[in-house]
């Protein structure tokens, strides 16, 4: 069915919550879903058009959050919490953009329609895999991610776009990072560092300005233009092999 607007308030307890608004239908959480001592269980959105979320969110261990729209995604705001006890998943959504202070017991996946765009300018502390494929879409990461002194963090980042542009911190203490971009990669970022290894595999340029470091290697498919202007560095323990 076509559908009708959903309003949602502050709502707790330990339930599972799953909502449809059918295919031209929006929803709005206006209040905070879950607190963190009284969490919600799992959250479903099985069809809407746009969804808002700009309050905090908090589900219990083991519980999964899972957005399916076809419409623009935001996600958390400026200071907000986003605690998921489970893992996160978005799909299908003609952009997302992400926000707020987040945390996953489980994987963070988005995956909108292809040549969606991805913003991120929020900070992920803990997650286990992380995973942004917008096609050939955009993806821009002003936000950070990772933190040293939180041990694995997270098993790996992988990106799939268009033009990426990696623009805020990234520390990776357990994991790798790959790039896979048919447009332009712009690292502009002044601390990029992972344990693992960093791999470029995309047909798209590369332009570097930032600072990356990797401990086993550092592998760009595509030659680099180093911009001007620009403090750039690249340093690994293991072999750093660039396109020619």
């Amino acid at each position: 069915s076509s559908g009708a607007d959903i309003t949602l308030a502050a709502v707790k307890g330990l339930f599972n919550l799953q909502l449809q608004a059918g295919t031209n239908g929006n929803i709005f959480f206006t209040g905070s879903l879950g607190t963190s001592s009284s969490p919600l269980g799992s959250l479903e959105v099985i069809q809407a058009k746009d969804v808002s979320l700009t309050s905090g969110l908090f589900t219990s261990v083991g519980a999964d959050v899972t957005i399916v729209n076809t419409g623009a995604l935001l996600f958390g705001s400026s200071g907000k919490t986003l605690a998921f006890g489970g893992s996160f998943l978005a799909q299908g959504s003609s952009s997302i953009t992400l926000a707020g202070n987040m945390s996953s017991e489980g994987d963070i996946t988005l995956e909108p329609a292809s040549g969606a765009a991805i913003t991120f300018s929020g900070s992920i502390t803990n997650a286990q895999t992380i995973t942004f494929d917008a096609g050939t879409g955009s993806i821009t990461l002003s936000g950070s991610m990772g933190n040293s002194g939180l041990g694995t963090f997270p098993a790996n980042l992988s990106l799939t776009g268009g033009s990426i542009d990696l623009e805020g911190s990234i520390i990776l203490s357990g994991g790798n990072l790959s790039v896979n971009n048919s447009g332009v990669l712009s690292i502009t970022s002044s601390n990029i560092s992972v344990t693992g290894s960093f791999e470029q595999t995309g047909s798209g340029a590369v332009s570097f300005g930032g600072n990356l470091s990797a401990t086993e290697s550092i592998s760009f498919l595509q030659p680099l233009t180093v911009l001007e202007l620009q403090s750039a560095s690249l340093s690994s323990v293991g072999n750093i092999v660039t396109g020619k």
